[in-house]
């Protein structure tokens, strides 16, 4: 048809080459198969149809075709000459596709494929933006931005559409919202990596208990001056003899040797769930059911007084040149106030009550290697130990004395 409209012989052969097809002095643009894109003018019936009755008859206006290329074809929907194009929603009849493959190489209005390179650009450069941009933005800015370069990259590729250029729509926007997950998941990997580790460090000066405890009240913004009541078990391990070693020995030499029993002592109330509170000196105060609820907390407490004192003598035996400390501990249970006190600038996680007095007097009184409990403890795990009662104990502040047992034996 064309060769006829411009009186020029038909090609003969393969007019293709370099993804281009020669005809009519025209160079096409076509994909590796040989097919050109065809740029629709417009939708389904826009193109003027005339009945093949009226033109047999004779009954139309000659101006209407005068100077216009003109196709025969099928038009009626009962026919299968009807296909889907990318434009509109309804199939247009075979004729009108060959009417705009026509008008598109008359009108030289190809359209032009982006190339893998440039696409593969494309995709590297909005990848690139977003690695930069979003790890420095807040979660919201960087939703912001990504929908921006979304929205920015469709007008690029509806503007190139109307210039003549088909730019991929697929990689590129898929890398978007790709790229926005994956700083979200490396955000929330780092915040729970940055989690761990502050736990870690901060439990180097407060048990992990109370690091975990602080940091969850601070995520909910909970972190207050003030406690709660509850019930919980109290144990104080002091050293004997520290004064003395204190004003024998160098401080550099004694805070070696109360490290070296604290590294023996500690894991063993860390192993039976006991809240290390406090070092003081040559004391270590530890809390059982604060700030997590523990039901056993009392027996927890003795089995890891028991424990401390083997580690102890097993670390002597080891170690025989190691100056001889021994440990008084003593144990009470009761109701306290559990929280924060301080200020809002300066605060601390502790327990406040008289149980605490009652466990440090305990603590105080008794002897090297021995285990003093109070009278509620007591009651809590003497179906589990077997004791000593000793003589009622008069305390400083106490007007009555306090019974108290020592313990001999945990019962299988």
């Amino acid at each position: 048809m064309l060769s006829t409209l411009f009186a020029q012989p038909v090609p003969l052969g393969d007019a293709a080459g370099n993804d281009k097809l020669h005809i009519l002095g025209r160079e096409i643009p076509v994909d590796s198969s040989g097919n050109m894109r065809i740029d629709f003018s417009g939708e389904p019936g826009d193109y003027q149809h005339l009945s093949y009755r009226s033109v047999v008859e004779g009954d139309f206006d000659p101006a209407v075709v005068e100077h216009k290329v003109v196709l025969v074809g099928m038009t009626a929907t009962a026919e299968p000459d009807f296909w889907i194009t990318p434009i509109s929603p309804q199939k247009m009849p075979g004729v009108e596709i060959h009417a705009n493959a026509i008008d598109t190489i008359l009108r030289q209005r190809f359209l032009t494929e982006e190339s893998w390179g440039a696409n593969l650009l494309v995709c590297l450069m909005l990848a690139a933006i977003a690695a930069v941009a979003l790890p420095r933005l807040r979660l919201q800015w960087g939703a912001v931005l990504i929908a921006g370069l979304f929205i920015g990259y469709l007008m690029c590729v509806f503007y190139a559409f109307d210039h003549g250029y088909l730019l991929n729509i697929l990689y590129p926007l898929a890398i978007l919202p790709l790229a926005y997950f994956s700083s979200l998941v490396c955000r929330i990997l780092d915040e729970q990596r940055d989690r761990r580790r502050m736990e870690t460090v901060f439990g180097r000066y407060v048990s992990p208990q109370v690091a975990q405890e602080i940091i969850r009240l601070d995520d909910k913004g909970a972190l207050l001056l003030g406690g709660q009541r509850r019930e919980v078990t109290v144990l104080f391990c002091d050293a004997r003899g520290y004064t003395a070693l204190s004003e024998k020995e160098e401080p550099e030499e004694v805070i070696t040797l109360i490290n070296h029993y604290f590294s023996a002592i500690t894991p063993h109330i860390l192993a039976n769930e006991g809240m290390i509170n406090k070092f003081a000196g040559d004391n270590i105060m530890a809390v059982w059911s604060a700030p997590p609820n523990q039901p056993n907390h009392a027996l927890l407490s003795v089995k890891a007084a028991m424990e401390t004192q083997q580690a102890i003598r097993e670390l002597q035996e080891r170690h025989p040149n190691l100056p001889k400390m021994e440990f008084g501990m003593g144990i009470d249970t009761g109701d306290v106030v559990a929280g924060n006190v301080g200020s809002v600038g300066r605060m601390e996680y502790t327990v406040i009550g008289d149980v605490v007095n009652v466990a440090s007097r305990l603590c105080g009184a008794a002897p090297g290697g021995k285990i003093w409990l109070g009278p509620e403890t007591y009651h809590e795990v003497k179906a589990h130990i077997e004791v000593k009662e000793l003589e009622p104990q008069y305390f400083k502040g106490k007007e009555k004395g306090i019974k108290v047992y020592e313990v001999v034996a945990l019962r299988q």
